[in-house]
């Protein structure tokens, strides 16, 4: 009898399980994964946003505007993306920085009409010409993590991994300039990988 009735208990839940599986299945069906992807990455942010804007060091505020460049087999020439970031830079030595970085703002516009959000985070590695850092010509590389509501031409991924190089100068007053190149593309996570190469200008403020 108790054999009989663990078997009938057993069936239950298997049936259960199977109803359950199938509605989420459903459910998934119908969600927008860009944006569910986006809203997880906002939400992973909030730390970081928590320190960017009330840890140790420096805040500086930076707004990049790029342009495509031609490169592999997709032409990217009309590709624009406009970056903005909030970053936390924190001396090392008597010349570097590390930047700790939050991208809030992250749009992308290729061939297709409707422009592309996204945002992420990252960090940076920065090197002033000038002793004690913070002012002067420098230069800084850079990786970050982006995520978009919906996929570029020919990557067939929402997450995006953002190399960047860039060369710029920093005034006594707190206002920089920088010429910036940048790669981004999902790294081979998922086929078609086809990158854009990017080149712009950036621009911002340090407090």
């Amino acid at each position: 009898m108790r054999s009989r009735r663990s078997q009938s208990n057993a069936g239950v839940a298997v049936d259960g399980t199977r109803r359950n599986l199938h509605l989420a299945a459903a459910l998934c069906r119908g969600v927008d994964h860009g944006r569910l992807t986006v809203a997880m990455v906002c939400a992973l942010s909030l730390p970081t946003s928590a320190f960017a804007l009330n840890g140790r060091g420096q805040l500086r505020l930076d707004v990049s505007i790029m342009h495509g460049v031609h490169c592999g087999m997709t032409d990217r020439t009309d590709d624009v993306a406009v970056i903005g970031a909030i970053q936390r830079e924190h001396k090392v030595r008597s010349r570097g920085a590390v930047v700790r970085a939050l991208i809030p703002l992250f749009t992308y516009e290729d061939s297709e009409p409707e422009r592309r959000f996204g945002a992420g985070v990252g960090f940076a590695l920065r090197a002033y010409a000038r002793e004690g850092g913070g002012m002067g010509a420098y230069g800084e590389i850079g990786l970050a993590a982006i995520c978009m509501e919906r996929r570029l031409i020919d990557d067939d991924s929402f997450l995006d991994f953002q190399t960047h190089v860039a060369v710029g100068f920093a005034a006594s007053n707190g206002a920089h300039m920088a010429v910036r190149f940048q790669h981004l593309s999902n790294g081979s996570i998922r086929a078609p990988n086809a990158g854009s190469n990017l080149v712009g200008l950036s621009v911002g403020f340090t407090f």
